[in-house]
This record gives C-alpha cells, structure tokens and sequence, in this order.
C-alpha cells in the first residue's frame, strides 16, 4: 500500500528505462503501530500523484519495480474491494492461531485514517471507513466475532473452500491442511513488521 508521489526521473530494468517514482510506503506490526516509509520504485503505470495504491513489487537486487496493483479508493468506490477489507487482510499477517485482537486491529484502522486517509486525497472516504468498521462480517474471512476476539478463516481455507463452492471453514482434515499449518507457523515465527 503506498502513496505516490510522482515521478523523479528514470531508472532502468532489464536494459528498459522506466520511469522512477516516489512513495510513502506503510509498515505495521501486530500490535497495530503504523509506520511510513519512503521508497522509490520503478513504474510503468500512470498513476495520480497523491493516490493511494496496491501494487505488486519485485526486487531487482538494485530497485524495486511494480509489476502491476490497483486503485484502492476505486476499488472501495466501486465496492469490490473496500479499505477496510484490504486493511483487515493485511492486518491477518499478524493474526495468532487464526485469531485477531479487535482493539489492535481497531488501533491499526485508527491510525490509518488519521495518518493517511484524512491528509489526502482520501479524506471522503474516512466517514466510510469508519461506518464499515463495525461490519466485520462483510469482510470475507472473518468466520465469526465473540468479545474482542475476531475469528478468522486462513487465505488458503478461504480460497479452497470457495472454490468447490462449500461454505467456508478453516481447513483442519482437508487435503491442504499442511500448507495451513505452515501459514500459521510462519506467521507466528517471521511476521514482526510488515508492509502494509
């Protein structure tokens, strides 16, 4: 998730110039912190300065380069994929045994708002975010809500259950239930701040 802001000039990637672009990146732990970081990155695509963006990056040994992403606030105005949701999902890297602490989450989204929505070009969405905030059951893996504890159903449980068209679970005895417990083991061990 980053904010662009513009070009600064021209880098190269396997012998192509590409644009070079400047962004304030976020990072975030699991106790909800939230912090900006400053990158550069190179960048085919025509982005507006002050946006908010999705992308997808590699590592060149010398740059990062965005492969692709997409708009966050077109997204959330087009309602496929809202703020929340994409805070709420990133925010599952820090999650513990599939189980996410509301108030850290709701520290995370605080901070957020005030941070990055309401300084920019997002600021019409802060009364959005924060409506959306208390229907966490719209957000795709939440599998149930009880006291400050949030439920969660694992990436790969969600997208394997959904794509037999079975209603969701976390995959306990199905056939990728050891890549499940690799996802929350990594989780709890190498996840201590992450890109937002």
């Amino acid at each position: 998730l980053f904010i662009d802001n513009g070009d600064i000039g021209e880098g190269e990637f396997l012998g192509r110039k590409i644009p070079k672009r400047s962004g304030k990146f976020f990072t975030t732990t699991s106790k909800g912190t939230l912090h900006p970081l400053p990158l550069e990155f190179l960048d085919y695509n025509k982005n507006k300065k002050g946006g908010l963006y999705v992308g997808y990056f590699i590592h060149d040994g010398q740059n990062f380069v965005r492969l692709g992403g997409f708009d966050l606030l077109e997204t959330h105005e087009e309602g496929k994929f809202t703020i929340n949701a994409y805070i709420f999902s990133s925010f599952l890297v820090g999650s513990r045994d599939f189980v996410v602490d509301y108030q850290t989450y709701d520290k995370l989204l605080s901070n957020f708002v005030n941070n990055v929505l309401s300084k920019g070009i997002g600021g019409k969405y802060v009364k959005d975010v924060l409506e959306l905030e208390n229907l966490l059951y719209d957000i795709l893996y939440v599998k149930n809500v009880n006291g400050n504890n949030i439920s969660i159903v694992d990436p790969i449980s969600f997208w394997y259950y959904k794509s037999r068209g079975e209603e969701v679970n976390l995959c306990t005895d199905c056939e990728l239930k050891d890549k499940v417990e690799l996802w929350n083991k990594i989780i709890k061990i190498w996840f201590k701040e992450f890109i937002l």
